[in-house]
């Protein structure tokens, strides 16, 4: 089956099926709500848990307590991003000064020794991020056959707050809470 093939059939379903719930919510609601056109964006997935040369991670450009420029965070090969921030998965440093930095990662293979093409790409992406926005970042990222993509690029606040603020915990915002984590 040509991949063509498979997204004309995927856009004519979607089509078709807007254009009914339209209908329906025009002759419900009594709202005409003029002829707004339909817009689809094809993208293309990506996986961090392909093959076994795949990876997914967070990267910061800055880590916490230092003033310049370097990569910290976690990845994972053949995982998803939820692996990771679920915190139950075994993870590996980044960098090797966050080897030296953090001791219980010092014993795991980085991404800058083990893929250092990869930390080179990924290197390079976040300085240009960073440099770009003038803030340091938080970025999510997967690696699939030798190709970097970045998902998610967050902004890092470096605001000092309070913390007796945190302390207590209001009884009225309790059933929001989800749990404890791990």
């Amino acid at each position: 089956v040509e991949v063509r093939d498979v997204v004309r059939r995927k856009f004519c379903l979607f089509f078709f099926s807007s254009r009914r719930r339209h209908t329906r919510y025009i002759s419900v609601t009594g709202v005409q709500t003029c002829a707004l056109p339909i817009s689809v964006i094809i993208q293309e997935m990506v996986f961090g848990n392909n093959t076994p040369s795949s990876i997914t991670g967070v990267v910061h450009s800055l880590y916490i307590n230092y003033e310049r420029f370097g990569l910290f965070g976690e990845y994972k090969t053949r995982a998803q991003g939820y692996d990771i921030v679920s915190g139950v998965a075994k993870i590996f440093p980044i960098s090797e000064e966050q080897k030296q930095t953090q001791k219980k990662l010092s014993t795991y293979p980085s991404l800058e020794n083990s893929y250092p093409g990869i930390y080179k790409k990924l290197y390079d992406a976040v300085k240009i991020i960073r440099d770009k926005w003038q803030n340091d970042v938080e970025i999510e990222f997967t690696v699939q056959d030798q190709e970097l993509y970045i998902l998610q690029i967050r902004g890092i606040n470096k605001t000092i707050f309070d913390v007796d603020e945190l302390v207590d915990r209001p009884e009225v915002l309790q059933k929001y809470f989800l749990g404890q984590g791990l």
